[in-house]
């Protein structure tokens, strides 16, 4: 999210000025995908996830998840801004950077 500290900022001021249908703790949790990880070691059904936090190659989702697809987001972001979809042949070369993270793509059913 390009603006992340503004809107912590946002949310900060308007819980103290006026009552908030969501708590702010919960937003704040909520604010990075990696609540999914917590999801996850609870038992909870989430889509697998790959985050990292060092450069890792496109092509290590595809191996970890056995797919031939991926999507790789944004942690921090909402309404599909910046996601990329991928097949395992347009990976080769392409790194999944810190604030990124990998999903299979999961077809509509």
């Amino acid at each position: 999210m390009e603006h992340e500290a503004e809107f912590l900022a946002f949310l900060d001021r308007a819980a103290r000025l006026a009552p908030v249908a969501n708590d702010p703790a919960l937003v704040r949790w909520n604010l990075s995908k990696r609540y999914l990880q917590e999801l996850a070691a609870k038992g909870l059904p989430v889509i697998p996830s790959l985050f990292v936090d060092t450069p890792t190659p496109a092509t290590a989702a595809f191996d970890l998840f056995g797919v031939d697809e991926v999507i790789l987001k944004p942690v921090v972001g909402a309404g599909g801004f910046g996601q990329t979809r991928l097949t395992r042949d347009q990976a080769h070369g392409v790194l999944i950077a810190p604030g990124q993270f990998a999903q299979p793509l999961v077809p509509r059913s």
